[in-house]
């Protein structure tokens, strides 16, 4: 299967994210530090012709893809598959908050075998984001094409789908601030830091 040429976009930072809080699927919104961080990003694109874009349903997301004014941003599709990872009860803690909890300590030395309480595993956070990965590829390029297809999605949501993309790179050592952008080339195979 032929991937497209993608551009990847973690979302703007919100106040969560300053605070070093897990943030999952709660509907925080930009900080106005996260708007004004995105500039640089939104002068990027301005002008260049997108295949389409997939942005991430919950809001940050949503509010990152408005705040870039996309001039052809091709048909936009709000998709769900692209959500953070669902951090259950540990969700708005942050590690002083979690530290002395002993299935927390277990989960960071070895999340892909332990789930958050009422959350969701590593597992099927792969699943999820790899369907949607396998039906970009079938649906969208059953040939080859120039335009890139730009995804506005989450810290974990991206690096799922570089881990995906690029064999090599663990999930957990991939790091994505918010308000960074990745390029994807298949020709190459190879990322690509943009901004």
């Amino acid at each position: 299967m032929i991937t497209p040429p993608l551009l990847l976009l973690r979302h703007g930072q919100t106040r969560w994210n300053k605070e070093r809080r897990y943030l999952g699927r709660t509907n925080q919104p930009l900080s106005p530090e996260g708007i004004q961080g995105l500039e640089p990003v939104r002068a990027w694109l301005q002008g260049r012709r997108l295949a389409c874009t997939y942005c991430s349903d919950l809001l940050r997301a949503r509010q990152t893809l408005d705040v870039l004014e996309l001039d052809y941003p091709g048909e936009i599709s709000y998709e769900p598959r692209l959500r953070e990872l669902d951090f259950g009860v540990w969700e708005g803690k942050t590690y002083n908050d979690l530290q002395h909890d002993e299935q927390y300590r277990q989960w960071l030395d070895d999340p892909s075998t332990i789930t958050p309480p009422g959350g969701e595993s590593l597992v099927d956070f792969r699943a999820r984001v790899t369907s949607w990965l396998a039906e970009v590829q079938q649906r969208q390029y059953g040939h080859s094409t120039e335009l890139p297809i730009l995804v506005v999605a989450h810290g974990g949501s991206i690096r799922m789908l570089v881990s995906l993309l690029q064999p090599g790179h663990a999930f957990w050592d991939i790091e994505v601030p918010t308000g960074t952008l990745i390029g994807w080339s298949p020709a190459v195979h190879k990322l690509t830091p943009i901004l």
